[in-house]
């Protein structure tokens, strides 16, 4: 589920999807939603958004396997699972 920027999103219940970014939504506000059993290369559940009261489960992202780049308030995790490990590039030598 994509939203706007300032889209506020209540109650709901992404389950099963799969995306490039945010499997269960991307970007917005999510109000008291549950967020299950969704994939993403980054973000299973939420990739760039904020959840208020929520519970992610389930979720899978090579990144971030419940949320990635977001803000969680009040928020239940589990089960979710990221499979790839971000590597920082090493620094140069002085």
């Amino acid at each position: 589920m994509w939203c706007a920027p300032g889209a506020v999103v209540s109650n709901c219940v992404p389950t099963g999807s799969a995306s490039l970014y945010g499997g269960g939504a991307y970007g917005g506000t999510l109000k008291n939603c549950l967020l299950a059993g969704n994939s993403a290369s980054d973000g299973g559940g939420i990739w760039a958004g904020t959840l208020v009261d929520c519970v992610l489960t389930g979720n899978v992202g090579g990144l971030g396997g419940g949320a990635l780049d977001s803000q969680l308030i009040r928020c239940a995790l589990t089960g979710n699972a990221a499979i790839r490990v971000h590597t920082p590039m090493p620094l140069p030598p002085l």
